[in-house]
């Protein structure tokens, strides 16, 4: 007998699975847009496709997002495996890095038309070294608390000096509705002299 061989080759390609990971940098204060992502794409088989859920300041299709503000994302990435890809979905959370908060204590003012009022203030999570600007029509003050105020809204700006971000406050001091008023229901003489 003849022994007869028999041989069979395949080409078989493996790739990693895709993996995805992201690199945040946080928005650094509330209203500044600066919030960075940064993806890290592994395995799969190359080109990727990125789509992002649409939200304020994402390109939907690009790959690394920047001027962002706070908040909730998520992106998609397909890779080019046949014949319809692996898709691999990614939520990611950009912090906000320094939220400045005001805090306020108000004393009104005491009579109709008084001017004893006062606003004491409290800036929350900041570095601690801040620049204040009070402000009510022709009224400017730059002291942390203000004293000897009339009724009114009065809107205080502070500015905190090292991370550069600011909060606006608008802060009420009430008056009694009017003045008060005494009326004189009758006069008794005395008699003792």
């Amino acid at each position: 007998g003849t022994s007869a061989r028999c041989s069979y080759t395949q080409t078989v390609e493996l790739t990693r699975p895709l993996e995805l990971s992201a690199v945040v940098q946080p928005e650094s204060c509330s209203g500044s847009n600066n919030g960075v992502i940064t993806l890290d794409v592994t395995g799969g088989t190359a080109p990727y496709n990125f789509v992002w859920d649409v939200a304020p300041g994402i390109q939907v299709n690009d790959r690394n997002q920047a001027a962002l503000p706070a908040g909730n994302y998520s992106v998609t990435v397909t890779d080019s495996r046949t014949p319809s890809g692996c898709a691999v979905t990614l939520p990611v959370v950009v912090p906000l890095q320094y939220d400045l908060e005001l805090q306020a204590s108000i004393d009104d003012v005491e009579c109709f038309g008084g001017n004893n009022g006062a606003i004491y203030v409290t800036v929350l999570n900041g570095s601690g070294d801040y620049t204040y600007q009070w402000t009510k029509g022709a009224f400017s003050a730059t002291s942390e608390d203000i004293e000897d105020l009339e009724a009114g809204d009065y809107t205080l700006q502070v500015t905190d000096n090292v991370f550069g971000c600011t909060v606006t406050g608008v802060f009420t001091v009430e008056q009694p509705a009017a003045p008060m008023a005494i009326s004189v229901v009758g006069v008794t003489d005395n008699n003792c002299f």
